[in-house]
């Protein structure tokens, strides 16, 4: 179970193994797949005209002792909440801490962008090439994205992935700069028709026209998106959290107190990135803390701005999310918040009970500790909610981009248990649904994701053995009583794709 004041370290005891060799990287002729893919529904994997969903448990237990899962629910002609889960199985993939679904060659199809900071000792991150007839069954081609320097101690590579087509971005926020600690990097690839990836081009604070500057701890790349934000419209710019950046008493500052002293710091108050037409050599870099786009609310520490990121385009602009789980909120410590962007320009700060938001901010609620957008709604996951007395239930805020009333959304009366922590992952499903991941999940015993509708109503549990979702497979030829016992699922649902 994970503990409510701790949301940093909670996933960080994967045990490191090795991934298997890539297998070949085919070129593909697209014409006919942009006629299959893309059209009735996205994201669209393997080209049938419906909308797929992508679950990784970074704990599994299948064929080697933590191996970690990595699951492709596809959608059907029925709808949702009806998937097709049977081999839903990808082998490939261990400890999948970061998921992306995004048309990274360009040939309409959906392509799955896999982070696992744990293979290969020092982490990769691997790309399932989707298309026409591409099911988890069929062989699908990857490629495996990884850094050159074998002698780099490990560095967390993989622990985030942002993808948009032509681009993949990898955080290594463990990652040590120039002698200091844990200050992080980002490796951004280019990727073309012919799903070659380039060398990739490394970023961190000490790069050129990047702002800010190493210091120990910083974690940058931490959350990682990609999407357009204000550079070139043809170009891709890239949003880079550090949430465990430090605030000293040498910037501007907004909210009730009027500065800090100049020796004063702010441990782990965050801060957030953006670089414009990352892949340009002329790209140019913006810096936010807390306190520079809001006056709300005051900036302290353990904020920890920057710890989710999210991206999304509705109504021909593009719209940022960015998570402070740990904020201080009027009337409640540590309940956490989210600041909304259009475009760069910051436009609502949002929290429990602020200005028509549902339920009032408690402490340690974790209130955007998860981001997603689905179509013209946003998605604020607080998986330390509690609720009718029992602790970390979680709950889910939907915001909806027009104005409209935010609704609240819990795993509901029948199922809610404490320590299930619902809304630790979020995401659309489709249209007009969210899949939210529920990773300690008691009653499955092993995580879940819930399907829940948009527009309120009942959500639908899956996990493996449940509902359809294929036991995981065996745990293989090792010395225990029961030698072919099945795979077990540990943190079913900690990171979810759609």
């Amino acid at each position: 179970m994970r503990a409510a004041g701790v949301l940093a370290a909670s996933l960080l005891l994967l045990a490191a193994t090795n991934l298997p060799a890539a297998n070949p990287i085919h070129a593909r002729t697209h014409g006919s797949n942009r006629a299959a893919c893309g059209k009735t529904a996205w994201p669209d994997f393997n080209g049938d005209g419906h909308a797929d969903l992508a679950v990784g448990d970074p704990h599994g237990r299948t064929l080697q002792y933590d191996q970690g899962s990595l699951h492709l629910l596809r959608g059907t002609a029925e709808g949702l909440p009806r998937l097709d889960a049977s081999d839903a199985y990808l082998t490939g993939a261990r400890g999948p801490m970061s998921l992306r679904l995004a048309d990274v060659d360009g040939d309409g199809c959906a392509d799955l962008v896999a982070g696992g900071p744990y293979g290969d000792d020092r982490g990769h991150a691997t790309i399932y090439w989707g298309g026409p007839g591409r099911s988890s069954a069929a062989r699908i081609t990857d490629a495996k994205l990884t850094v050159g320097d074998g002698e780099r101690e490990w560095s967390g590579l993989g622990w985030s992935v942002a993808a948009g087509q032509g681009v993949v971005a990898v955080g290594a926020p463990f990652e040590d700069v120039d002698g200091v600690t844990d200050a992080g990097a980002v490796y951004v690839f280019t990727v073309g028709a012919d799903r070659d990836p380039s060398e990739p081009i490394r970023i961190t604070q000490s790069s050129p026209d990047v702002p800010g500057g190493d210091e120990p701890g910083d974690l940058f790349g931490w959350s990682l998106a990609l999407g357009r934000l204000g550079g070139d419209p043809a170009a891709l710019d890239l949003v880079i959290g550090a949430p465990f950046d430090d605030k000293n008493g040498k910037g501007p500052r907004k909210g009730p107190r009027k500065g800090l002293r100049k020796d004063e710091v702010l441990a782990d108050a965050g801060a957030v990135t953006v670089l414009y037409d990352v892949t340009s050599g002329a790209r140019s870099g913006t810096r936010w803390n807390l306190a520079e786009v809001t006056s709300e609310i005051d900036s302290r520490a353990g904020d920890r701005f920057g710890y989710s990121l999210a991206y999304g385009e509705w109504r021909g602009t593009g719209r940022l999310a960015v998570g402070a789980p740990g904020a201080d909120v009027p009337g409640a410590d540590d309940a956490g918040m989210v600041q909304l962007f259009e475009g760069t320009e910051p436009t609502r700060s949002l929290w429990q009970g602020w200005r028509g938001l549902p339920d009032a901010g408690e402490k340690g609620d974790g209130f955007g500790y998860a981001l997603a957008f689905a179509g013209g709604h946003l998605l604020i996951g607080s998986p330390f909610e509690a609720d009718r007395g029992l602790p970390e239930v979680g709950a889910v805020t939907v915001v909806p981009l027009d104005g409209s009333p935010a609704t609240f959304v819990t795993e509901g009366r029948a199922r809610m248990q404490a320590y299930d922590h619902f809304g630790w992952a979020v995401s659309a499903a489709g249209d007009g649904w969210m899949a939210v991941g529920v990773p300690d999940e008691q009653a499955t015993h092993g995580g879940a994701i819930a399907l829940v509708p948009l527009r309120g109503g009942e959500p639908h549990l899956l996990a493996p053995g449940y509902n359809g979702i294929p036991h995981l497979p065996d745990q293989g030829r090792r010395k225990r009583p029961y030698p072919h016992e099945i795979g077990r699922s540990v943190d079913f649902g900690a990171v979810l794709a759609g």
